[in-house]
């Protein structure tokens, strides 16, 4: 809702998610398709971290492949 926009939910939703990736699951790496358009997405994957990789198609829209491994998490 648009009332909740740009008040840091979605980034700390993002950071808990790396956290219980790597910590909880063991994960050694998360990627995050991100649609080029989506401005307030790609400024989150960037905030926690994340890196722009490869652009790819997904059901049918362009998306940039963000990406994380837990050597450069800094969670880790």
């Amino acid at each position: 809702h648009h009332p909740f926009w740009r008040c840091g939910f979605a980034t700390e939703a993002a950071a808990a998610t790396l956290d219980y990736t790597f910590r909880t699951l063991g994960k050694p790496r998360v990627v995050a398709p991100v649609r080029p358009e989506n401005e307030p997405s790609l400024a989150v994957a960037r905030k926690i971290g994340m890196k722009p990789g490869k652009t790819t198609m997904f059901a049918g829209f362009e998306h940039v492949i963000f990406a994380l491994d837990l050597d450069d998490s800094p969670t880790s």
